[in-house]
C-alpha cells in the first residue's frame, strides 16, 4: 500500500503522489494506475507534470463512472476504516495524518500481500462487453 495523506485531493497532490511512485517502483518498468474518472486525474497539470517529468510510462486506466466496485483502492480503504479509523477520535488532522502513515507502515512490514481478483475472467468479460456495447445502445435510442 503506498499512499500520502494530504487535506484535499486536488491535482498537485496528485502529482505528488505519482512523484511518489516514480521514486518507489523499479526503474524502467511502466505504471499502471487504475483511476476514477475525477477532473484532477485528468487536468492540464497532470499532463504537465507526465510531459516534464519521469523518465518511465506511465499509464491510466480509469473506471467507469458509478463503478467503484471495480476499484482495488476500496478494498484498502476498507482495511484502513476497519483496523485504523474506526472508533478513533484524533484531536488534529495532523494526528489522524500520523496514525494513517503509521498504519501504512505497519500494513506493509507485517500484513501486505497480492489481491487476487475474485470476480474472475468471465465476469471481466461480459463487463467489457456489456460497455462496448453502450454507445450502440445510445445511438438505436
Amino acid at each position: 500500500m503506498c499512499g500520502l495523506v494530504r487535506r484535499q485531493h486536488r491535482s498537485c497532490e496528485f502529482c505528488e503522489l505519482l512523484d511518489l511512485l516514480d521514486r518507489q517502483s523499479p526503474p524502467g518498468q511502466p505504471i499502471h494506475l487504475i483511476l476514477d474518472p475525477v477532473s484532477s486525474h485528468r487536468s492540464a497539470e497532470v499532463a504537465r507534470w507526465l510531459d516534464a517529468g519521469p523518465d518511465r510510462t506511465f499509464r491510466f486506466h480509469f473506471l467507469p463512472v458509478h463503478a467503484s466496485w471495480l476499484s482495488f483502492i476500496e478494498v484498502r480503504f476498507a482495511i484502513l476504516s476497519r483496523k485504523c479509523l474506526r472508533r478513533a477520535a484524533f484531536p488534529d488532522a495532523a494526528t489522524a495524518a500520523a496514525q494513517i502513515e503509521a498504519f501504512i507502515l505497519t500494513y506493509n512490514t507485517h500484513l501486505a500481500h497480492p489481491v487476487a481478483w475474485k470476480k474472475g475472467v468471465r465476469f471481466s468479460q461480459r463487463l467489457k462487453d456489456k460497455l462496448a456495447m453502450r454507445p450502440a445502445l445510445q445511438e438505436a435510442a
